[in-house]
């Protein structure tokens, strides 16, 4: 059987709170994590990724997440290529 690396997916996570902390554990128990988010300015805010905590994860991907219908086929896609261990998200919603 061959060895495949265990692979989070973080969907628009907090980076500032939970989602870091998410992800710095899950790179310390040997994950890959992937943040995937419809518009990375919103997170970045004019910071160059390498100085923000989102440089922390492995695989940055934007596509739109405000369609679970096309989030659900690039998922599947994105499956095929990488292999998904575990997709959470740590989000604040705002009402």
């Amino acid at each position: 059987m061959e060895y495949q690396q265990k692979h989070l997916i973080l969907l628009e996570s907090m980076f500032f709170s939970t989602g870091f902390e998410a992800c710095k554990i899950a790179k310390e128990l040997g994950y890959k994590v992937t943040l995937i988010c419809r518009d990375f300015k919103l997170y970045l805010k004019n910071k160059p990724l390498n100085q923000h905590p989102l440089g922390l994860a492995d695989f940055h991907i934007e596509t739109e997440t405000n369609d679970a219908k096309s989030l659900i086929q690039f998922l599947e896609n994105y499956y095929e290529k990488k292999p998904i261990s575990w997709i959470t998200n740590f989000l604040r919603l705002l009402c």
